[in-house]
């Protein structure tokens, strides 16, 4: 993962990158801290698109998982999709984009 860059407005409150991808698990880990409305995590290969709740303060690690039932959102957790949202044949980075649409972190798989 990429260092995130400090941006101007609400967004530079929020500092945060991917960590982790395990795509067999359908987990992307997201680490930093701050209001992370307006952000949102890509699947590259498919352009999936996860966004971040209203709301949600990051302070240190949560896992954004899919492929899974839903579950109830909590500050470690959060429940994308209950649909399959990463390649495990192909190769499939993971973005992660601030509320201004500024790509902040790049994990390649």
């Amino acid at each position: 993962a990429t260092p995130t860059p400090t941006v101007g407005g609400a967004c530079g409150a929020a500092s945060a990158a991917i960590t982790a991808l395990d795509k067999y698990s359908e987990v992307v880990t997201v680490s930093g801290s701050g209001n992370l409305t307006g952000w949102y995590v890509i699947s590259v290969r498919g352009n999936q698109r996860f966004d971040f709740p209203a709301n949600f303060t990051l302070t240190g690690t949560v896992q954004v998982r899919s492929g899974t039932p839903e579950f109830a959102n909590s500050p470690s957790q959060l429940w994308w999709t209950s649909a399959n949202q990463w390649s495990n044949s192909e190769d499939d980075d993971a973005a992660l984009y601030n509320c201004t649409g500024q790509l902040v972190s790049y994990y390649d798989d």
